[in-house]
C-alpha cells in the first residue's frame, strides 16, 4: 500500500467531508437501525429483520431493490430457514469464508424451495458483505468489487479482485483494516464525524463504517473531482488570457469560485458581490443527473444573460471572453446597467456565508443592546452560559452567535455536544475504551476540538455544551477546570491519563446552555460558575425581530394569543415560587412558513405545550391554573381569523 498516496486521499476526503455527508450519513444509520432491531431469537423472523434492515437504502437496493426484497420474501415464507442462514453467517466461532459460502448455499436451497422458481436470489458477495458489515460494524466492511477495486488501485496494492469470490472479501477486510488504522490516528477527522453523527446514528468508534464511506468516496466521487479538476485548469488557462490579475481557486472539485482581486490582491468580501459561486453537482441519487444547475440559482434577466447554461465546468468558457470581461467590469465598477443582469443576487452557495450582527437579529429575536452585551461579554471572558426559560431559543441563538463573530456560517468552526448524568472525563478528553479483547486510550470530543483550535491559531472556534448543568462538571472537566480560565489560556498541565502537555488555545470559545426552569437539576458547580458568566435570555416577544414576524404573518388570533402570553409571563415572573427563570419563551411560535400559522396549530401548542407546562408549574394551585387556561383557550371562541 503506498501510504503517502493514502494520507492524500484521507486529506481529500476530509476536504470534501461536509458536502458529502448529507447524502453519505444513511450508512451510520442503516448500522444503527441494524444494531437497534436485530434479534435472532425474535418471535417474529421477518418482522425483525425488516426492521433492521429498515434504512440500508440503496446498500441492499441494486439490481431493482432485489437483494433485500429477496431476502425479506425468504424470511417470509421460510422463516426458520431463513434464520438458520443468518445464524450460520454471523457465528464468530466459525471460520468466515465457510461462513459466507455456507450462506449462498443455505439461499440458493431457499430459492429452490420457493415455488415462483426465481432465477437468481441476489445474495452476491456485495450483499453478504453488507450483512456482515450490518451485524459487526466495528469488525467488518461493505465489500463492493468495483468501489474496492478502485482503492486498491489508487493505494497501488496491486491485487485483482475480480472472480475471487469469498477470498476477494478476505483480501478486501485486510486492506481495509490498514485504510481504518490510519483514520483512527487523525484527529480532525473524529471531530468532522461526530459532529454530523445525530442520535439516530451508529458512533462508529472503531471507524470502521467510515472506512467504507472513504472507499466509496474514493471509487467515486474523486473519479468525478479529478476530471473537474483538469477542467478547472482549462478555465484557469482561458480567463488569464482576459486578465491575469483574475485568479479561480476551488472550494471543493464541484464549486468553481471566482475572485476578483483588487491591487492589495486582496479579495474583496461577500457583501461587496466579490464572490460568484457557480455550484454544479454532478449527481444524484441515481448517479446520471445533476443536483443542482446555475439556472436554479438566477433571476430571469440573469438566466438571459447565460444563455441557459447549466454546467459549472463549462460556464467560463461558454460565457465567453468579452462576456466575462463585462462581467468582471460589473463586479469591480459597478456597471449593472451595463448589462441586463443582476450579479447580486447570485447566492453564494457555500458553508462560507457571509454572517454578522445583522443576520443575527434577523434570525434570533433579541434586542441590539442585548446582543452588543452578549457579543463583548464572549470575547471578554471566552467562556458563557446562556441560560434561561424552555424556548426562548438558547441552542439556536448559540450557534449564531458564534457564526457572527466568525463572519461567516462556518460548521468546521462548531462543535456542539450535550451533556448528561453519564457524561464523563473518558468522553470529553480522554480514556480508555473497549475494543474486541482489549482497552484502547481514545481521545475525547473536546480534546480533539482543542487540537483543531492550535493548528489555526488565527481563527476562533466555538464549543457548544447544551444542558451544561446536567453533567457532573469537576468530573468531566477535570484538570481542565484551570486550563478553561480566560487567565489560563495558553498554559498547559499534564493529563492524566498520558501525562501529555495539554491547554486550551486562546483562540476557542465555550457556550454553555442551562435551563432555569428544570427543578430537577442541583445548582451549577460553583468552580465552574467562577469561569462562566452568566447570560440571561428572555422571551423576545418585545423585539424588533419577533414583531416583524408577527407583521408578516398578520393574524388576529395570533396577536390576542401572544398578548395572552406576555401577560401570562408577568404573572410568572412575580410568582414567588417561580419568577423569571419560568416564564415562557418566543420559540413555541416560531414557524417556517406564514401559511402554516392556523388555528390548529396554535391550539396545538396551546393544549400540547403551554398548559402541560403551567400545570408542573400550578400544580398546587388549581384556580391559577384553570383561570389561565380558559383565558389561552379563550383566544380562539371569539374573533376573527
Amino acid at each position: 500500500m503506498n501510504t503517502e498516496k493514502l494520507k492524500e486521499l484521507i486529506g481529500a476526503y476530509k476536504a470534501h467531508f461536509n458536502e458529502n455527508i448529507s447524502n453519505e450519513i444513511y450508512k451510520w444509520k442503516a448500522v444503527k437501525c441494524f444494531q437497534d432491531n436485530w434479534d435472532i431469537e425474535a418471535k417474529d423472523f421477518a418482522s425483525m429483520l425488516s426492521k433492521s434492515l429498515k434504512e440500508t437504502s440503496n446498500l441492499l437496493a441494486s439490481a431493482n431493490n432485489f437483494p433485500r426484497s429477496i431476502i425479506e420474501q425468504f424470511a417470509s415464507r421460510f422463516p426458520e430457514e431463513t434464520r438458520s442462514a443468518f445464524a450460520l453467517l454471523f457465528d464468530e466461532k466459525e471460520d468466515l469464508i465457510v461462513r459466507i459460502e455456507g450462506f449462498k448455499t443455505q439461499v440458493l436451497q431457499l430459492l429452490e424451495l420457493w415455488s415462483t422458481a426465481k432465477r437468481n436470489h441476489y445474495q452476491s458477495y456485495n450483499v453478504i458483505s453488507t450483512y456482515l458489515w450490518l451485524r459487526y460494524p466495528d469488525k467488518y466492511y461493505v465489500f463492493k468489487p468495483t468501489i474496492a477495486q478502485k482503492v486498491f488501485d489508487e493505494l497501488e496494492i496491486g491485487d485483482n479482485l475480480w472472480g475471487e469470490g469469498a477470498d476477494a472479501i478476505i483480501k478486501c477486510y485486510e486492506e481495509y483494516d490498514a485504510v481504518a488504522e490510519y483514520l483512527q490516528k487523525d484527529k480532525e477527522y473524529r471531530v468532522l464525524l461526530n459532529k454530523a453523527l445525530k442520535d439516530d446514528c451508529y458512533r462508529d468508534e472503531a471507524l470502521r463504517v467510515a472506512v467504507v464511506d472513504f472507499a466509496f468516496y474514493v471509487g467515486k466521487y474523486r473519479q468525478i473531482e479529478t476530471k473537474n479538476i483538469e477542467k478547472g485548469v482549462k478555465i484557469q488557462e482561458e480567463i488569464q488570457k482576459v486578465d491575469k490579475n483574475l485568479k479561480i481557486t476551488y472550494n471543493s472539485w464541484d464549486d468553481a469560485i471566482i475572485r476578483v482581486l483588487g491591487d492589495s490582491d486582496k479579495p474583496l468580501k461577500a457583501k461587496d458581490i466579490s464572490r460568484i459561486v457557480l455550484d454544479n453537482k454532478y449527481y444524484k441519487t441515481d448517479g446520471k443527473t445533476p443536483e443542482r444547475t446555475i439556472s436554479s440559482y438566477l433571476t430571469q434577466n440573469q438566466k438571459k444573460y447565460y444563455n441557459g447554461v447549466g454546467n459549472a465546468s463549462y460556464v467560463l468558457s461558454d460565457l465567453g471572453r468579452q462576456k466575462y470581461q463585462e462581467l468582471k467590469n460589473i463586479i469591480i465598477d459597478r456597471k449593472e446597467d451595463e448589462v441586463d443582469v443582476d450579479v447580486s443576487n447570485i447566492e453564494i452557495e457555500s458553508e462560507k456565508y457571509y454572517y454578522n450582527k445583522t443576520k443575527f437579529l434577523e434570525e434570533v429575536f433579541m434586542s441590539d443592546s442585548d446582543y452588543e452585551k452578549l457579543y463583548n461579554l464572549l470575547l471578554r471572558k471566552k467562556n458563557i452560559i446562556l441560560q434561561g426559560a424552555p424556548g426562548v431559543g438558547k441552542t439556536f441563538a448559540a450557534k449564531r452567535l458564534a457564526y457572527s463573530l466568525v463572519g461567516e456560517k462556518r460548521e468546521d468552526r462548531v462543535c456542539c455536544i450535550q451533556f448528561h448524568q453519564n457524561y464523563t472525563y473518558e468522553d470529553f478528553i480522554m480514556g480508555y475504551k473497549p475494543e474486541d479483547d482489549k482497552f484502547v486510550l481514545r481521545k475525547g470530543v473536546f480534546y480533539d476540538f482543542c487540537i483543531l483550535a492550535k493548528k489555526n491559531p488565527n481563527e476562533k472556534y466555538f464549543f457548544i455544551i447544551d444542558e451544561i448543568n446536567r453533567g457532573n462538571l469537576s468530573k468531566i472537566f477535570g484538570e481542565l477546570l484551570m486550563l478553561i480560565e480566560n487567565d489560563h489560556r495558553g498554559e498547559s498541565l499534564k493529563l492524566a491519563y498520558n501525562g501529555e502537555e495539554f491547554y486550551v488555545p486562546k483562540n476557542l470559545y465555550m457556550i454553555g446552555m442551562m435551563n432555569t426552569a428544570d427543578r430537577s437539576l442541583a445548582m451549577i458547580d460553583y468552580a465552574l460558575r467562577r469561569r462562566f458568566s452568566f447570560f440571561e435570555m428572555r422571551p423576545g416577544f418585545d423585539s424588533k425581530g419577533f414583531k416583524d414576524c408577527m407583521s408578516e404573518i398578520n393574524n388576529t388570533k395570533f396577536n390576542s394569543l401572544i398578548e395572552q402570553i406576555v401577560k401570562l409571563n408577568r404573572v410568572i415572573a412575580d410568582d414567588d415560587s417561580l419568577g423569571s427563570g419560568f416564564e415562557i419563551g418566543h420559540s413555541y411560535f416560531c414557524c417556517q412558513k406564514v401559511e402554516e400559522v392556523t388555528n390548529e396549530w396554535m391550539k396545538g401548542i396551546v393544549d400540547y405545550d403551554i398548559i402541560p407546562t403551567l400545570q408542573e408549574y400550578w400544580f398546587d394551585d388549581k384556580q391559577k391554573l384553570e383561570e389561565w387556561s380558559k383565558k389561552l383557550r379563550g383566544v380562539f371562541e371569539n374573533g376573527n381569523e
